[in-house]
């Protein structure tokens, strides 16, 4: 039922990253129920813990294992290694 984001408004979030979260859906006016957890957060709507979630996402297959489909990009991001020159 949920195939865009104004469609999460008045539904529950669940997400290791509430602050960016809670940012993304401010900037886009949706009100939404962000619920904190950590660990698997993929579980969260199968358990009826959230309608929803945001979370890292890699290669997208941990998200079609838990019949899960990204409904947007929130913001890239990247790990780097970084090292002090003079070490």
């Amino acid at each position: 039922a949920i195939k865009k984001i104004t469609d999460l408004e008045g539904k529950t979030v669940a997400t290791s990253y509430p602050v960016s979260a809670r940012k993304f859906f401010e900037k886009n006016r949706i009100k939404v129920n962000i619920f904190k957890i950590s660990g698997s957060v993929e579980l969260a709507p199968a358990l009826g813990v959230a309608e929803a979630i945001v979370d890292l996402v890699s290669t997208g297959s941990t998200l079609a294992l838990n019949d899960l489909r990204m409904l947007t990009k929130i913001y890239d991001s990247e790990a780097v290694l970084i090292a002090n020159k003079e070490w």
